[in-house]
């Protein structure tokens, strides 16, 4: 959904009029709080064309690259998560933004203890860049 709006031509003036667009290119904004699936959200905000002033409207970008950042503290389906902070184009300065990784190589350092499908943990430890000091970092290699 492109926009939420009110329209004369639906019933009423109070009725729901929606704006549709398809999921063209690698990018495109939407009203919500979430991207469709193969899209991550890059920057969430408000938009007054979403309804009313306070309605989220996301900025997605396709689940595509070797290294990208998403808002949210996990990442899509092939990726890890390789550090996780906050950013302020997340919603507010608090929320989490990771910065994800595909899984692809001989070795990687994942946030977390487990490793994804296809590799084990090497080794164990804690790292700042993965939300704060005590959280753990793996190393993982490849089966």
């Amino acid at each position: 959904m492109k926009s939420l709006g009110t329209s004369c031509s639906c019933g009423n003036c109070s009725s729901y009029q929606v704006y549709c667009e398809p999921n063209c290119g690698s990018t495109f904004y939407a009203c919500g709080s979430s991207c469709a699936t193969g899209f991550h959200v890059k920057s969430l905000g408000t938009s007054c064309s979403c309804g009313n002033c306070s309605s989220y409207q996301v900025y997605c970008e396709a689940d595509s690259g070797s290294t990208f950042y998403a808002c949210g503290s996990s990442c899509p389906s092939g990726y890890h998560v390789k550090s996780l902070g906050t950013s302020c184009s997340c919603g507010n300065c608090s929320s989490y933004q990771v910065y994800c990784e595909a899984n692809e190589g001989n070795s990687f350092y994942v946030c977390g203890s487990t490793c994804p499908s296809g590799y084990h943990v090497q080794s164990l430890g804690t790292s700042c860049s993965c939300g704060n000091c005590s959280s753990y970092q793996a190393y993982c290699v490849k089966n």
